[in-house]
């Protein structure tokens, strides 16, 4: 009986033991689980997060540019790894610019919160953030320089800054208010959304990247232009002009061509800078720093009554809005100077000196555009109000800065022999004027004139 007792004691310690010893197990799964779904996703997000901002920040150096792609929110029942396909295809095709880097931010941006994108451009020194949403009618990319969206007073004279607000501008993507309060935009570029699903896969498969590549060429060439990396920007923004041919684009395209044009003036191709701008001025009529461009580029095709046109155009515009005009101050002052030009060969005199003193100040010396021409004018003209002193200075400047110019050495001539009696100095300069004007009649006429001179030509 006490045998039995004691094998009965025996099992129930037994059966204590090992029920005790599965309950310590349990309480171990079940804190692990707890770990596993609760603590270790917090952890791994820390770490991730960690991680990022030091990839991040080590990746981006003082003049490089990082363009980050943050996850693409589904909404419907489709899924599509777009942002893979956007930074494959941007670094694939942007590998010509080694101060660029793109990258993913592996978390979704909402749509709603522009405080968030502001928020995530800023600590990881982001110049480009592009995000957005899909569901099954089509996707919604947004794009944003993020500094934009939330300005910093503070940093008004930063060049960087200023520079991503322009680029902001110029996309579509950030409107100046009225009042103090300025508002971040969204890129509402895609109203071609597909609604079946083939057409959707297809769609972030070939369209949506290219748009991508689209937008970020545009902000880089934008970029480089404003910093004065005129053939980076070249580059730039011949690719961008390219790849708009197969994605329909047009939001920041007339920008696009304008400052590819204005580069091809820059070098002395107006006749190539001629279609950019022409094709500018198609997508944006009435554009007027375009209209000054693209005066300037028909004075220098010695098109005089296209180059009227085009600065009474301007003129008008600042006419009707009855405000102050709305270009650079550098192309006001060109436009001055074509203005002139153009009043002065019509025999306008007086109209003419009031354009010609206000675009041939001292001041303006550092933009060349136009300048020499402008100031043979303005010599002639002083010379015509007896104010020959002055009107040899300017000519004479006319003449360091364009040494090639028949007309100055023709009025340098007159101004010799018939002001300052200086025979030898009058023959040199007209035979500098035969040698370059290629007008043989105007040549004759000058020859008659100075006959009297007896200059050898």
């Amino acid at each position: 009986m006490a045998s039995a007792r004691k094998r009965k004691k025996q099992k129930t310690s037994w059966l204590l033991h090992h029920i005790t010893l599965i309950a310590a197990v349990c309480t171990i799964l079940s804190s692990a689980a707890v770990f596993i779904q609760f603590i270790y996703p917090v952890l791994r997000e820390n770490y991730r997060k960690k991680a990022l901002e030091i990839t991040f920040q080590s990746a981006v150096g003082e003049d490089e540019v990082l363009i980050l792609v943050s996850e693409f929110a589904p909404l419907g029942s489709y899924r599509f790894n777009i942002t893979g396909r956007i930074v494959e295809t941007l670094q694939k095709e942007l590998r010509e610019f080694p101060d660029v880097r793109i990258s993913t931010y592996p978390k979704t941006v909402s749509s709603a919160e522009s405080d968030q994108a502001a928020e995530v451009g800023l600590r990881y020194k982001a110049s480009m953030l592009i995000w957005g949403n899909y569901d099954d009618a089509g996707i919604r990319p947004i794009f944003a320089v993020p500094r934009t969206l939330v300005p910093d007073p503070a940093a008004a004279s930063n060049r960087y800054v200023l520079l991503e607000m322009r680029t902001a501008e110029a996309m579509g993507l950030y409107r100046r208010g009225k009042t103090e309060s300025d508002s971040a935009g969204e890129g509402l570029i895609f109203d071609d959304f597909p609604s079946e699903g083939t057409a959707v896969q297809d769609y972030v498969r070939e369209l949506l990247p290219k748009q991508m590549e689209y937008m970020a060429t545009l902000f880089l060439g934008i970029r480089y232009f404003e910093n004065g990396e005129f053939d980076a920007a070249l580059t730039a923004l011949d690719k961008c002009i390219r790849v708009s041919e197969t994605t329909s684009m047009t939001l920041g395209l007339p920008e696009a061509y304008a400052r590819r044009g204005r580069i091809r003036l820059m070098k002395n191709d107006w006749a190539t800078a001629l279609g950019d701008l022409a094709r500018s001025l198609a997508l944006d009529p009435g554009n007027c720093k375009v209209l000054v461009d693209r005066a300037y580029a028909r004075f220098l095709g010695n098109d005089l009554d296209s180059t009227a046109a085009d600065c009474n155009a301007v003129w008008e515009s600042f006419g009707k809005s009855g405000s102050s005009p709305v270009i650079e101050e550098r192309d006001s002052v060109l436009l001055n100077r074509l203005t002139g030009i153009v009043l002065a060969r019509q025999g306008k005199a007086e109209p003419a000196f009031a354009r010609l003193e206000k675009g041939c100040q001292e001041r303006f010396d550092p933009d060349k555009r136009a300048l020499a021409p402008a100031l043979t004018e303005l010599g002639i003209l002083q010379n015509s109000r007896r104010h020959t002193s002055e009107s040899e200075r300017l000519i004479l400047k006319s003449v360091s800065l364009d040494s090639a110019s028949a007309t100055p050495y023709f009025w340098l001539g007159t101004l010799a022999s018939e002001v300052r009696r200086d025979t030898l100095a009058a023959c040199a300069y007209f035979k500098k004027y035969s040698a370059l004007e290629k007008d043989t009649s105007a040549v004759s006429r000058m020859k008659e004139k100075v006959k009297g001179l007896n200059c050898s030509f």
